[in-house]
């Protein structure tokens, strides 16, 4: 039985002023890092393990192998230390040097991918090694953050509904990653069934095939990927209203610290990414209020986005000056996939 599943109180939504603008939009921000674990992620994943219960595939189960960049495999280990289980995470070299050392600290299983696959990438790598580990395994299985609809579902029934009662109704845009397809695909989905005219815009970053549309090298964790999954596909349905957003690392990691400075709120390159995009829909837009999502908190980056002399090894140390000075050039509008 799981015992510390909270759903009545989700995250803190906090109404993000610096980003709001004289048009009369209003950018609201749900903390991931609030929720257990300290990532959105946790919904994510107790939304498949009950996927998987509902199929059976949890009795017998000692041993659970998912590919994971942190949040997941963080959450996936602490719920399935609750259940009896041990969950091994399959990470690539391209991890948050804190996101691996929280991993360390929580005792999870890592199993570290060195070689990308030629045509997927470091993703379709560590799904191929997940796989492996699991065939002909007695008592294991793999947590699929890729195709398991439970992801999608979980955030459709919880996450959803909390931005909703959160802002009574008046939601009139919703931005955040698209990542592996839950999270913005899930709540995305129930916000519109509230609201028809619902503009959801999915950020994704440069180099990846989801938004994007070729693999280029990028230092962005947690969105971003190599081959566009079942769940990535579900997602895809619910870009309504307002065309997807592409962001590069720079610009990223740049509105990541900018954030951290003018709202005191931290989060990753992934979080920077969705500011990104917000400010630029704000931009089009008069009178709404915007919501976004920041996947998880500031403390697994404080060695790299939010450290400067990684910035500065990485030539993107530059800080914004007001954010209304277009000067960057890393954000593109695509075309909604089809």
């Amino acid at each position: 039985m799981l015992k510390t599943v909270r759903t009545g109180k989700l995250a803190r939504i906090v109404h993000l002023k610096h980003v709001s603008n004289e048009a009369g939009n209003h950018v609201f921000a749900l903390l991931g890092g609030d929720c257990p674990t300290g990532s959105i992620k946790y919904y994510s994943v107790l939304g498949m393990l009950g996927e998987m219960a509902r199929k059976g595939r949890l009795v017998g189960c000692t041993d659970l192998f998912g590919s994971s960049s942190g949040n997941m495999a963080l959450a996936a280990n602490d719920l399935c230390l609750q259940l009896g289980m041990q969950f091994h995470a399959v990470i690539d070299s391209r991890i948050a040097s804190g996101k691996r050392d929280q991993l360390i600290e929580s005792g999870v299983d890592i199993i570290n991918v060195t070689v990308p696959d030629p045509v997927s990438g470091y993703l379709g790598a560590r799904i191929s090694r997940v796989k492996e580990l699991v065939a002909g395994r007695e008592g294991a299985d793999a947590l699929d953050q890729y195709s398991n609809p439970g992801a999608l579902l979980a955030h459709s029934q919880i996450t959803g509904p909390w931005i909703w009662r959160s802002l009574q109704g008046n939601v009139d845009a919703f931005v955040a990653a698209l990542g592996t397809g839950g999270t913005f695909g899930g709540t995305a989905r129930y916000l519109l069934r509230c609201n028809p005219s619902l503009r959801s815009v999915a950020v994704d970053c440069r180099g990846s095939v989801l938004i994007y549309g070729r693999q280029e090298p990028h230092l962005l964790t947690g969105i971003g990927a190599a081959l566009v999954s079942s769940n990535v596909r579900l997602a895809y349905e619910a870009i309504r209203g307002a065309a997807p957003r592409v962001v590069d690392d720079q610009t990223a990691f740049r509105r990541a610290r900018w954030l951290r400075q003018v709202e005191g709120i931290g989060t990753g390159g992934s979080g920077g990414a969705v500011i990104e995009a917000a400010i630029g829909l704000k931009r089009e837009i008069t009178d709404k209020n915007i919501v976004v999502i920041l996947p998880d908190g500031e403390r697994d980056y404080m060695c790299s986005v939010h450290n400067s002399e990684w910035m500065r090894e990485q030539c993107m140390f530059e800080e914004f000056g007001h954010e209304d000075q277009t000067f960057l050039t890393g954000t593109g509008i695509y075309a909604i996939p089809r």
